[in-house]
């Protein structure tokens, strides 16, 4: 479970790890964009320097990565 934050609802959510979109470790630290039960993708880290790059940066689909199975090697 985490604890959220979503800035379009004005609300903390507690969250199971399904709502989990993506993680990312960056140098400044991780950061995980998450959905909260509304629907709108935040972004989640330990600092707020690493929010700011982000906002700061240029936009991109926050689309999660998958890969498949037989794609990485592996088969089940």
């Amino acid at each position: 479970m985490l604890q959220i934050h979503c800035p379009d609802c004005s609300r903390q959510y507690l969250v199971g790890t399904r709502s989990i979109l993506s993680i990312h470790n960056t140098s400044e630290g991780v950061i995980a964009y998450v959905r909260c039960p509304e629907g709108h993708t935040t972004i989640n880290t330990g600092t707020t320097r690493s929010i700011e790059k982000i906002g700061a940066g240029v936009e991109r689909p926050l689309q999660p990565v998958r890969k498949s199975p037989v794609g990485a090697g592996h088969s089940f």
